[in-house]
């Protein structure tokens, strides 16, 4: 998934693809490397970097991880991030701020792992038309890596939970590691029907200022099978509306 973004799980992962387990080592030649401040969080990784740019300028390269929090990425602009990872959405949206004064750029390159989570729904379900225009997708899968044969991607499907497979083999949100029940959508979900009437129908709610929950069911006679055909989800504002009694039984 890709857009406009930076960061890095491990500091010491990105830090070694960029000047090597020993500086100089890795994609940036040695002498072009002015300094290094070494990583206050983890051994032996490296938090800054100053590479002298072809204008015969230095460029500033910084290394953070996620686990450093919000507040440690409170720092001043920046003109490319790029996030390694699925980010905390105050992370990510800190990293954001970051961008504003010099018209930046981020890359966000990550498996959606954590399902329809804040971030992934910024970019499949933006609501507004201008943040739509700002932010660019890209989906790729095995089938898109050419280093992958078949016979390897069998080998890692048969390892996978199957409710990641969709997520890791073609870049589809996974149910994200808070679902209950570890089941891939395919298994469970069926198209579209017009219920019966004579179906009996029924709903269940859980009422909350975080989130009000309530999912609407009809029950086949024939088969005994329950489908589940409706829901609604909302928090932090009215929890139930003053019509609330009629929406329910109306659906």
């Amino acid at each position: 998934m890709g857009l406009r973004h930076h960061q890095s799980d491990d500091a010491r992962c990105g830090a070694k693809c960029v000047v090597g387990k020993s500086t100089g080592q890795g994609l940036i030649p040695v002498e072009l490397i002015v300094n290094t401040v070494a990583g206050r969080s983890v051994a032996g990784s490296v938090e800054t970097v100053w590479v002298r740019h072809i204008s015969g300028k230095d460029s500033k390269l910084s290394f953070k991880s996620y686990e450093q929090g919000r507040r440690s990425f409170e720092d001043e602009a920046k003109d490319f991030i790029w996030c390694d990872e699925e980010p905390p959405m105050d992370v990510y949206g800190e990293m954001l701020v970051r961008l504003m004064s010099t018209k930046g750029l981020a890359f966000t390159t990550f498996t959606p792992l954590l399902g329809m989570s804040e971030v992934v729904c910024s970019f499949l379900e933006a609501d507004k038309e201008d943040l739509r225009a700002s932010r660019y997708v890209i989906q790729a899968g095995w089938k898109d890596v050419p280093h992958l044969d078949e016979e390897e991607q069998r080998m890692l499907i048969a390892t996978t939970p199957p409710y990641q497979i969709k997520a890791r083999s073609e870049g589809e949100p996974a149910l994200g590691s808070g679902a209950i029940y570890p089941i891939g959508d395919a298994d469970i979900v069926v198209p579209d029907r017009a219920i019966p009437e004579e179906w009996p129908r029924a709903y269940g709610m859980d009422v909350g200022w975080n989130r009000t929950a309530v999912v609407w069911g009809a029950s086949d006679p024939g088969s005994g099978m329950i489908y589940l055909y409706s829901e609604h989800y909302q928090g932090q504002g009215t929890a139930l509306r003053a019509n609330m009694s009629e929406t329910l039984l109306d659906r």
